[in-house]
């Protein structure tokens, strides 16, 4: 970025040599030319990141995708485990009851 600033303010100082730029600055103002400069690099850079970054998500929405596959597994797993533990509570109540019976 430190870069890209000192190129832009150099842009400034072409006022003695003459050509294009220095017209430009002259015509918009040092500015203008340092934000279109930021610009352009802002756009360069996101062009050449493009592609890491489609990378990234489509990674991760995989992980994503696998993660919401595996919790589903989870909370079949879970209701099954609690179907069965309500099942073997109801059985161990009947035993009790009968022993209670048998006792009492």
């Amino acid at each position: 970025m430190v870069k890209l600033f000192t190129a832009a303010i150099a842009l400034t100082d072409l006022k003695e040599t003459g050509g294009v730029l220095s017209d430009l600055v002259q015509m918009v103002g040092a500015p203008l030319v340092i934000l279109a400069v930021c610009g352009v690099a802002l756009w360069r850079t996101a062009r050449w990141l493009r592609p890491w970054v489609e990378l990234v998500l489509k990674s991760h929405l995989k992980f994503v995708d696998g993660t919401s596959e595996k919790l589903d597994n989870l909370c079949a797993a879970v209701e099954q485990q609690s179907e069965t533990i309500s099942s073997h509570t109801a059985s161990v109540n009947r035993l009790v009851n009968h022993l209670e019976r048998k006792a009492g």
